[in-house]
């Protein structure tokens, strides 16, 4: 066996085991789409838990991407304690930054990103507030003559 070896959660080994696993970046935004990809993620990982030795320790390293990933429970069932740093004193979107940040670095991410990935990457928070909510310019209006209504539900 080597020393160090990479894995994905997709297809880990058998017959290995470790005295240390650290576990980065599971969830991504690919596989936070629907309950399904969430659960299937959440299993194979849990298969990986077999590859500690029974003395074995985990760390995991990531990000949040949806309210209900697997992290959510990981937490959850007491498998992980979270450690959240967000970028701004209160973890809110326009709060005060941390220490090692300053506002003009904030404010440049910020308009760099989405407020949805703004809020997973810089607050560590998929829901955090002010940042998902409807956003009236994405909504597309119909006249009645544009519409087939035997095609489309029409509210």
């Amino acid at each position: 066996e080597a020393t160090v070896e990479t894995l994905g959660v997709d297809s880990p080994p058998t017959r290995k085991h470790y005295d240390y696993l650290i576990i980065d970046d599971v969830v991504t935004p690919q596989n936070t789409t629907t309950g399904e990809t969430i659960k299937k993620t959440t299993e194979n990982l849990r298969m990986c838990f077999n590859l500690l030795n029974t003395t074995g320790k985990k760390r995991f390293i990531g990000t949040r991407y949806h309210s209900l990933d697997t992290y959510s429970v990981l937490i959850e069932n007491k498998i992980v304690t979270p450690r959240i740093f967000p970028v701004t004193i209160d973890g809110k979107p326009n709060g005060t930054p941390v220490s090692i940040r300053t506002q003009e670095w904030v404010d440049a991410k910020r308009k760099e990103m989405s407020p949805y990935i703004f809020s997973t990457q810089m607050l560590q928070n998929p829901i955090a507030e002010d940042s998902q909510r409807f956003d009236q310019e994405l909504f597309q209006y119909y006249s009645p003559e544009d519409l087939d209504k035997n095609k489309i539900n029409v509210y």
